[in-house]
């Protein structure tokens, strides 16, 4: 499963707050729901919101979006804001307005 996402099993660390691997910019995590996760790779595939990194769905080498039940992100550059940011819980009113500008990125859908 790895070498279909491009990643090596020795690269693979636990990634801090979800559930799966990373190994550079690539995600690993498991999937619950197939349907979701092809569905959510549409949508994420195509967002692009000013002023928000968004981690986007990566394929496999063979075009696959789930490999052995786990998929792949490719996580978002940039940093945060500030070393203060880094692994801090974001606010309540930081929430609600990244909620928001997702929402209107993937409305149409």
């Amino acid at each position: 499963m790895c070498a279909a996402f491009g990643v090596t099993a020795d690269e693979l660390r636990p990634p801090g707050i979800h559930r799966g691997w990373h190994s550079g910019r690539i995600e690993l995590r498991p999937v619950t729901d197939t349907a979701e996760t092809l569905w959510a790779a549409h949508a994420l595939g195509s967002v692009s919101v000013p002023d928000l990194r968004i981690a986007q769905p990566a394929r496999a080498t063979d075009g696959r979006q789930v490999v052995g039940g786990w998929k792949a992100y490719r996580t978002a550059d940039g940093e945060a804001d500030t070393a203060d940011d880094v692994g801090a819980a974001p606010g309540f009113d930081d929430i609600v307005l990244v909620s928001v500008k997702l929402h209107q990125a993937v409305a149409h859908l």
